[in-house]
């Protein structure tokens, strides 16, 4: 097991991270270091024998904690990206390519996806709107913070559940930011 992914698969079972974005990321970082250290061994190639233990590390992670569907779509997107690799490629080429795609990855589908998200969210929100949020998502902090930036006003209504209770934090947070909260 690399190092990078079991560290990743520990922070999924004791909560440490805890936004779906947050775990996303931090897979597709310990991605990039099992790519980085990854030798081809003799007598196979790269596409087949990485395809191979990303599947092995997809199925720890998989026991730590579920995948959500955003996870789901990076791994898909990271597969099909290494069988897409050019036979003729050398392995640094292959390895660099693969780190390259992961990081446009991040950036395009998701921090980009969230500033999208959060500028038409906010459009959204009117004075004396009451909104209710399950948990916490960071996508959903950051547009309740925009908002109120933009001088709205508003309520939110956070619910939460067991056992991790992340709603509570979410509302610690919104409410020192001057955020009405219940």
């Amino acid at each position: 097991m690399h190092p990078a992914v079991y560290k990743v698969g520990l922070r999924y079972l004791t909560g440490g991270t805890c936004s779906g974005n947050a775990r996303c990321i931090a897979m597709l970082q310990a991605f990039q270091e099992v790519i980085k250290d990854y030798p081809t061994p003799p007598k196979t190639t790269l596409i087949r024998d990485l395809t191979a233990k990303i599947g092995i590390y997809v199925s720890f992670l998989i026991e730590c904690r579920p995948f959500s569907i955003s996870i789901g779509n990076a791994i898909r997107f990271l597969k099909s990206q290494i069988a897409k690799l050019p036979l003729n490629l050398s392995e640094s080429e292959a390895k660099s390519s693969l780190q390259s795609d992961i990081n446009c990855f991040i950036n395009e589908k998701i921090l980009l996806a969230d500033k999208v998200i959060v500028k038409n969210a906010v459009t959204k929100i009117r004075d004396a709107d009451a909104l209710l949020t399950f948990e916490s998502s960071s996508a959903v902090e950051i547009i309740f913070l925009h908002a109120h930036e933009l001088g709205k006003q508003f309520r939110v209504v956070v619910v939460d559940s067991c056992p991790k209770l992340e709603g509570q934090l979410l509302l610690r947070r919104l409410v020192a930011k001057g955020i009405s909260c219940t």
